[in-house]
């Protein structure tokens, strides 16, 4: 007897990306990697050991000694923070109550009719945006991995117990929904001297300009 054919399953959102963008994510994943290997070069094991570290803090008190001995602070943050549940791998896009979350710093309470984002800086037209317009510019969809770099932490014996003691999990992909950056940055017109863009989220104290009578970016 032989085995009942299997309905082909349609095809992931993800497939459906333009030429443009995967070419444009193979280029920025080379980059990640370079990136990676010369900050390994830069500070990696080979040119400061963790005997060398010790001889210099031998009063350390910010890292732990073995795989086992969780410290209270690193119990208390990874109830706060949740891991992606792993037996969902199968699924080509992460559900939201199963995508991992890391919680950095406070959870603002946002009033969606007053937050503005502001773009200032290096930049000829500083511009501040309602979520209203925001949302009415040309919007995209894309599937998105993300990985926090504290993944695989937990197999540390010496880890940094103010940060979340990950196991394999600190991962998901999602369908992110929204106008690209380039085009809003655009609008604000970098100058020639502007090197980098630096985000400032509401969870954690801004620096940035605000429009007069504005609420805090």
């Amino acid at each position: 007897m032989g085995a009942k054919a299997s309905k082909p399953r349609p095809a992931p959102e993800h497939e459906h990306e333009s030429p443009a963008f995967r070419a444009a994510a193979a280029v920025e994943a080379q980059l990640a990697l370079r990136h990676r290997r010369e900050v390994l070069d830069h500070v990696g094991s080979q040119r400061w050991s963790l005997d060398q570290f010790l001889a210099s803090e031998p009063a350390d008190w910010q890292h732990t000694s073995g795989r086992d001995n969780y410290t209270s602070a690193e119990v208390q943050v990874g109830k706060r923070c949740h891991g992606f549940h792993m037996e969902l791998l199968a699924s080509d896009i992460t559900p939201t109550a199963s995508h991992y979350q890391l919680i950095h710093y406070d959870i603002p309470a946002l009033d969606p009719d007053r937050h503005r984002v502001a773009l200032c800086g290096a930049v000829d037209r500083p511009r501040s945006l309602s979520l209203a317009e925001l949302k009415a510019l040309p919007a995209e969809s894309h599937a998105v991995l993300m990985a926090c770099a504290g993944t695989g932490r937990a197999q540390q014996r010496h880890r940094l117990w103010t940060h979340v003691p990950w196991g394999p999990d600190s991962i998901g992909c999602a369908v992110w929904t929204g106008t690209p950056l380039a085009a809003v940055l655009a609008a604000a017109g970098p100058l020639p001297a502007a090197a980098q863009v630096v985000f400032s989220g509401a969870d954690k104290v801004s620096t940035c300009w605000v429009a007069p009578g504005g609420a805090e970016d």
